[in-house]
């Protein structure tokens, strides 16, 4: 269903059926402080949040975060005669820009079209309240002693409950920071019909860090309420529609977050038909794309201020590494959800429609580049040669090349069936699988000089025994074999390429950002270990030496312990290496051994950050002394943790 809306949505604002500065002046809102960003032929958000909201039909309204009320607006105009517009605000923005208090504004604004249009103003409800937990409120946690809580409110609880399960549209725009966004969803989305969509504001992912506080805590919250009531959300998906008028293009997307509530006899927790962009945004995909960056960071190509050719570019996200160093990148994609989402979360970018499997020549017509840049496709391709010899023609400079590869020594092509409706998925329905050697050989056909890397991303998906290329998927169940290729027509000095291919290699070599230690034996150690090789795990050890060794192998960022001696060398050796922990967290139980508090000391010394999480609130005595205060309280799945940080530590 998503799918087809986001089309449909897409359609009718290429068509210009309606526009948001038709909104904003209908309902006279011409002067307030926003109007900057909305009145402005970039400006598409209000349009889009209308014609969403007219396919669910609505009567029934419930809005957290009113702002100025033009999203309020927009959803009265789409509602035409509301039988109930129910809208929360703390109803302190306006003072802090110096500016008519924005619920009054909004409720003018609101109750004047009203009149106008025959309309009950008593059908729209105002409530200046506080939707956050105590001492939360708006993005900064501004101090609002006057606001209530929302549950304190009696009028506006027992209109909430008289009206349970009856929304149609839950429409979240409060509180971005944090977990913001989750609270509210936890607070109203029982009051979504079965049916109704929640709509999410401003959900930047983390790659939109230093341009919006928020970016990472939007998008978290949002997968993190999924996750706790997948049983309740029929479909669910990411849309980069919505835009807004902004200085700097990349700030111009204001991405939405959609879940439908789930009817009561339907299927549940099934993602958007396509997959929409989860696929690239899921913790999988931001795991991989960050190891093959720091991966390409480390072997000294030099890319500042190149053209760059992104080929099988997905949504984009790799091409912003490019022009984060200065370069101009021009994408090639054959998705049109992928390409819709790409200029929507980078509208300033050239982006072309090619078929690289039926098309591959197209890309002769967009010049020569000195970078061609071509993670994550050439396995997509039926006929990875054809696509090899297209990039040998339009590259100047270096290709750089990441391909699933089959494992064998043989000099050959493997093909494979693919599922074609998943957008990161062959379009053609098969994909290939080149063995290293007949890579290597193939650009040899087409450059001169041609390299393999040396060591291999930190990622599980990168082999590093191809010698026992079972190994991996014997004890982590990962069936997939990458490798990384560079070629030129000039030759490349970098310690972290080789002409030969290696049967045995290593992973990059990375200080690590967090160190995670427990006092008892964690089986979940592993499995994180494996998601999360930027980090390092000390565990007590549960399994025998030989699968040990070979866990380390491939997971060089765990280790296991017998005794507490052993924790000390392993520190001491990390020390050495590394220098000061970034971060140290600790885990500790009731159970745990009397000497095992005095590595505290060690860690207390020589970290930034040290954390000691425990159930047991009687171990305060053994902890407390060490130098560390009392923090607070945190929670899993199971269990709370009393937590305690560093007495130097904010």
């Amino acid at each position: 269903m998503l799918k087809d809306l986001e089309y449909a949505v897409l359609l009718h604002l290429k068509e210009g059926t309606i526009k948001t500065r038709d909104i904003i002046a209908e309902f006279d809102m011409m002067d307030s402080p926003w109007t900057h960003a909305v009145n402005h032929e970039i400006c598409n958000y209000y349009a889009a949040l209308y014609i969403l909201s007219k396919f669910f039909n609505p009567k029934m309204v419930l809005e957290i975060g009113t702002g100025f009320g033009i999203s309020t607006a927009t959803f009265l105009k789409a509602c035409g005669n509301p039988e109930l517009i129910l809208t929360l605000d703390l109803g302190i923005y306006g003072e802090q820009l110096n500016f008519e208090n924005n619920i009054n504004y909004a409720r003018r604004k609101i109750t004047s079209w009203c009149r106008k249009n025959g309309i009950d103003e008593n059908r729209i409800y105002f409530f200046q309240v506080n939707t956050q937990p105590e001492g939360k409120s708006d993005n900064q946690n501004s101090p609002a002693p006057h606001v209530p809580y929302f549950k304190e409110v009696k009028e506006l609880m027992n209109i909430l409950e008289e009206n349970r399960e009856k929304f149609d549209i839950l429409f979240i725009d409060g509180k971005h920071t944090e977990d913001g966004l989750l609270n509210d969803a936890e607070n109203f989305f029982h009051y979504l019909k079965p049916g109704g969509i929640m709509i999410c504001d401003d959900l930047h992912p983390e790659s939109y860090k230093g341009m919006f506080e928020w970016a990472g805590d939007t998008w978290n919250s949002f997968f993190t309420f999924l996750k706790r009531h997948l049983f309740e959300v029929k479909e669910y998906d990411v849309w980069g529609i919505a835009k807004v008028f902004a200085s700097i293009p990349q700030a111009m997307i204001r991405p939405w977050g959609l879940a439908i509530k789930k009817e009561k006899d339907e299927t549940y927790g099934k993602k958007s038909e396509r997959r929409g962009i989860h696929v690239f945004f899921s913790p999988d995909a931001i795991s991989i794309n960050k190891a093959r960056l720091e991966h390409l960071e480390s072997i000294g190509i030099e890319i500042e201020g190149k053209r760059v050719l992104d080929l099988g570019a997905r949504v984009g996200i790799l091409g912003k590494f490019f022009e984060d160093k200065g370069c101009k990148v021009i994408s090639v994609e054959v998705r049109d959800e992928n390409i819709y989402t790409m200029k929507a979360f980078y509208p300033h970018r050239k982006v072309y429609k090619i078929d690289l499997e039926k098309q591959v020549d197209e890309i002769k017509k967009l010049g020569k580049f000195d970078i061609v840049f071509c993670y994550g496709t050439l396995y997509h391709i039926s006929n990875p040669e054809e696509l090899i010899r297209a990039m040998s023609s339009v590259c100047d400079g270096v290709l750089l090349l990441e391909t699933v590869v089959h494992p064998s020594e043989e000099e050959k092509v493997y093909f494979e069936n693919e599922n074609m409706s998943v957008s990161n998925q062959a379009f053609h329905g098969t994909g290939s699988r080149p063995s290293r050697k007949w890579v290597m050989n193939t650009l040899r056909k087409y450059f001169e000089h041609v390299y393999i890397s040396s060591y291999q991303p930190r990622h599980i998906d990168f082999t590093i025994r191809w010698d026992n290329p079972e190994l991996k998927e014997r004890l982590f169940q990962v069936k997939l074999h990458r490798a990384i290729f560079v070629a030129s027509n000039y030759p490349i000095n970098s310690p972290g390429l080789q002409r030969d291919i290696p049967m045995i290699q290593e992973r990059l070599k990375q200080k690590p950002e967090k160190i995670i230690i427990s006092s008892f034996c964690d089986s979940g150690f592993i499995s994180e270990a494996l998601k999360k090789m930027q980090n390092i795990y000390i565990m007590k050890r549960e399994i025998d030496e030989s699968t040990y060794q070979n866990i380390r192998y491939e997971l060089d960022n765990i280790f296991m312990y017998d005794s507490h001696d052993e924790i000390y060398s392993i520190l001491k050796n990390l020390k050495d290496k590394y220098g000061m922990f970034n971060r140290v967290t600790v885990y500790v139980n009731e159970r745990t051994e009397e000497n095992f508090f005095q590595i505290l000391d060690f860690i207390r010394e020589n970290s930034i950050n040290a954390i000691v999480e425990c159930i047991d609130r009687d171990l305060k005595e053994k902890i407390l002394p060490r130098g560390f205060k009392f923090c607070g309280l945190a929670r899993n799945q199971q269990n709370y943790f009393i937590v305690y940080i560093k007495k130097d530590e904010r």
